[in-house]
């Protein structure tokens, strides 16, 4: 009977045996899932976390690439306005040049027809002096060359009345 005591014994023993390590498989499996379910949420959160990080820097790309571009628009309507100011001050300053370019012409050409007009009536009052000049000048040859003439018409008579005198002689 000892043996059979020893036997019983150790088959209760075996059994005591198998089911603590059944519970203890039970208990390390329930541990096993619940870590698993545990892990599972936290990877679930952390996904998420990304999800809801990523959705957040979207949304700031999107802010900044919408408040560059309004900055670029607002750079190209100014660099616009800019470019269309100076236009329109190339043009008026164009303008005035032109304007001032016009009036120095009119002034030089006003100034050239007064020259003119001087130097013509220089020419004219010289030329009436030149005239009057030569006129006096051929007034006093004429004068002269009459008054050779009656010298030698009377030369002419005063050789002829003493021509016969001096054959007379």
């Amino acid at each position: 009977m000892a043996h059979d005591e020893v036997s019983a014994r150790v088959a209760s023993i075996v059994e005591s045996a198998e089911r603590a390590a059944q519970g203890l498989r039970e208990r390390a499996e329930a541990r096993s899932r619940e870590r698993i379910a545990e892990a599972d949420r936290a990877a679930e959160n952390r996904v998420q976390a990304a999800e809801e990080e990523a959705e957040e820097i979207l949304h700031t790309a999107r802010s900044q690439a919408e408040a560059a571009r309004n900055e670029a628009v607002s750079a190209v309507g100014a660099l616009h306005s800019e470019a269309e100011r100076a236009r329109e001050e190339a043009q008026q300053l164009a303008q005035r040049v032109r304007d001032e370019a016009q009036e120095e012409a009119e002034g030089v050409r006003a100034a050239a027809l007064e020259a003119t007009e001087r130097v013509r009536a220089q020419a004219d009052e010289a030329a009436e002096q030149i005239a009057s000049s030569a006129r006096s000048h051929a007034e006093q040859l004429v004068s002269e060359a009459a008054a050779e003439r009656e010298r030698s018409a009377s030369m002419s008579c005063w050789t002829s009345r003493r021509s016969p005198q001096v054959g007379q002689r």
